[in-house]
């Protein structure tokens, strides 16, 4: 089983699969599947991502609930220098120039060689498998995945904890911009008429704190744009940032904060301003509460011989999106090393232990 999983693995992450051009990994991962009896198809989803591809979906029928497992296909990588993976000791790795791409086809490898075992008997509940593009972009082909069937249980493989470990609640994000409007004014002729709509943005950035709180959320400002001729008094600017949160009421009261030092600023400065939370563009706050599925995830994972550990992620991932539409939802790590970096590793073994758990949950009497 490690030879073969280990050649799977390799065969994916040589096939470049940045995001929005995810089809070639995902014509690979379909023909593989065929050729051992499972029938995929893709969504419709790549026209609203903007993407080659849409999400690819696969099912192995079984009795009792639907569990549907998802491991994104699109990596970091630019797709203009092609992986060349390598195995030594057990570890594989890229040659040094490259990402290595286990994050997330790793996960990609555990998932299609689990169903094609899952294929093979009937002892196990019903499986969907999808395989989603554009994780990394933030963009997230699973807000805009199309299934045929209702799902019981969920489980989003990814992140770089040991088998075992699942993610119980991960930061939402709403991206913002503060458009601030002064008056334009001569800088010389005329300054005391102008509003200087830059002085406004300074002293928002100085007074608002940037980076974590204490609890756990973020805020982040990445650009300011504005301004103009060096003898013209900036009469607009907006400011771009994010927000980070686990609950609504934490992200609520980010802004209320920005919202408070905004309003302080131009107080002082006589210009005006307003805060636009770019709801859409971003992700609701992911929690799992008190549902069943952490029971199942525990009790497989000892089935499976592996330590069970509940964790936060202080990310985006993409159960965030599927917890508006799917109740029993936990993501669910896969293992690996540093990755999005030339470093980036993992070890064969890891992906085998990621098999060994989906098969668990897989094949777990859940009443």
């Amino acid at each position: 089983m490690e030879e073969n999983i280990a050649d799977l693995f390799c065969s994916l992450v040589e096939i470049p699969s940045p995001s929005g051009s995810e089809l070639e990994v995902a014509e690979y991962i379909s023909r593989y599947l065929k050729k051992n009896g499972i029938d995929s198809y893709l969504d419709n989803s790549g026209a609203h991502i903007r993407s080659n591809s849409g999400n690819l979906v696969a099912e192995v029928g079984g009795s009792g609930p639907t569990i549907m497992f998802v491991a994104h296909m699109d990596t970091v990588e630019t797709g203009s220098v092609k992986i060349r993976p390598k195995i030594k000791n057990g570890t594989a790795t890229s040659h040094g120039n490259t990402i290595l791409g286990a994050d997330n086809k790793a996960a990609v490898a555990a998932l299609v060689s689990a169903i094609i075992d899952l294929k093979k008997d009937n002892s196990h509940s019903n499986i969907i498998a999808v395989f989603s593009a554009r994780e990394e972009s933030g963009i997230m082909g699973v807000k805009y995945l199309k299934l045929n069937k209702k799902v019981d249980y969920a489980f989003i493989i990814d992140g770089g904890s040991p088998a075992g470990t699942f993610i119980t609640r991960a930061l939402g994000q709403t991206p913002f911009k503060i458009i601030i409007k002064g008056r334009e004014a001569h800088s010389a002729v005329n300054p005391e008429y102008g509003r200087n709509a830059i002085k406004s943005a300074g002293l928002i950035v100085a007074s608002q704190k940037l980076g974590r709180f204490q609890d756990g959320s973020t805020v982040n400002i990445n650009k300011i744009d504005g301004g103009g001729s060096t003898n013209i008094i900036p009469g607009q600017v907006t400011i771009l940032g994010e927000v980070r949160a686990f609950s609504p009421e934490a992200m609520k009261k980010r802004f209320s904060e920005l919202e408070a030092h905004s309003r302080k600023a131009c107080k002082i400065t006589g210009c005006k301003f307003n805060i636009i939370q770019e709801k859409k563009e971003g992700a609701p706050p992911f929690h799992i509460g008190n549902n069943k599925i952490a029971e199942i995830a525990k009790k497989a994972t000892e089935t499976a011989g592996f330590r069970f550990e509940l964790k936060s992620e202080n990310g985006t991932i993409e159960a965030n999106w599927l917890k508006t539409r799917i109740e029993n939802l936990i993501g669910m790590s896969r293992g690996g090393k540093n990755p999005h970096s030339k470093e980036e590793s993992i070890k064969i073994s890891e992906i085998i232990d990621t098999k060994k758990l989906i098969l668990s949950i897989s094949k777990l009497k859940i009443k």
